[in-house]
């Protein structure tokens, strides 16, 4: 066996003398502040860091192949993984997988009212939520525009699950967002039939101090993004009535987190812009009935329900 004498150089390589394929094979397995790091060692990795090919593998482990769309937007990956691909990846919450339903609390068997919401998707460009529904029942179903979303501070008592009826009383109140004062784009438009989408401006109508309050700053209690469908989420201290809707949580923000890191924490995925809306509007027929199997089998003997 040889053995190195005090005179011989040490076979040893620094990293730093990574040139070539070795240092790209390292430097493909970082991640973005990892790669910018290392982008700042010296001229030699700041080249090497400057590879799209690298860009490309880290925007692939991040977001769907999908989303992935240079034009008209991008020149390289690297512009697209420093802009968090706002443009072309929205997060997404999976609402129909979690059976997330405003129903009516007075419901008959042939007697039936529902607002299903399918997902929330988050403009992160424009600090948009984008809330897709599907409200049906009888003729005089309530217009979607009558609506609520509210930031509701988080209390034992509230039951958010199907059979709760506890409804937020005023002094849980955060923030109140009515749908009639923001917007919405209805693919359906019918008498007992209400589809399309619900858009939530984080951004406008509130000054600055407030918008960074809704999603920077840490909430100290629990706090929940709650949905009622032709109801106020909050009951109005000066007006006697009982929301007849049952109240659905988008999401909830714990205590000591942002409202934006709990928004796309409970985000489980990318999507184009707009897509779950296209999703929804492709839904007819059979599919339509498949998504409103759990209703009443009275009202899947109605054609008026499916048109």
């Amino acid at each position: 066996m040889h053995v190195r004498t005090q005179d011989e150089p040490d076979p040893q390589v620094s990293i730093l003398e990574l040139q070539g394929d070795p240092l790209y094979y390292v430097m493909a397995f970082l991640d973005t502040r990892s790669l910018c790091n290392a982008m700042q060692v010296c001229k030699g990795w700041r080249v090497a860091g400057h590879d799209d090919n690298l860009w490309r593998r880290i925007a692939e482990r991040t977001w769907p192949q999908s989303t992935l769309r240079l034009s008209p937007f991008y020149h390289t990956y690297q512009d697209m993984v420093r802009n968090s691909n706002a443009y072309s990846a929205w997060p997404v919450r999976d609402l129909a997988s979690m059976g997330s339903c405003s129903t009516y609390k007075y419901n008959l068997p042939n007697h039936f009212y529902q607002c299903r919401l399918f997902a929330m998707q988050y403009d992160t460009f424009l600090k948009k939520i984008r809330l897709t529904f599907d409200a049906r029942g009888e003729t005089d179903l309530r217009p979607a525009r009558t609506s609520h979303i509210a930031l509701v501070k988080d209390k034992a008592e509230h039951d958010y699950n199907p059979g709760g009826q506890m409804q937020p009383d005023n002094s849980d109140l955060v923030v109140d967002f009515s749908v009639r004062r923001q917007s919405s784009n209805l693919f359906v438009d019918t008498p007992g039939h209400y589809q399309g989408v619900f858009v939530l401006h984080l951004a406008c109508g509130f000054g600055a101090s407030l918008t960074d309050f809704l999603l920077q700053n840490a909430y100290d209690v629990d706090t929940s993004l709650v949905f009622c469908y032709a109801n106020r989420v909050v009951q109005s201290p000066i007006e006697d009535f009982e929301a007849d809707y049952r109240c659905v949580e988008l999401f909830k923000i714990p205590a000591g987190r942002s409202f934006k890191d709990a928004l796309l924490q409970s985000c489980t995925t990318f999507e184009l812009p707009q897509e779950p809306e296209h999703r929804l509007r492709v839904q007819t027929g059979s599919n339509s009935r498949a998504l409103w199997h759990s209703v009443p089998d009275k009202l899947h003997e109605r054609s008026e329900w499916w048109k």
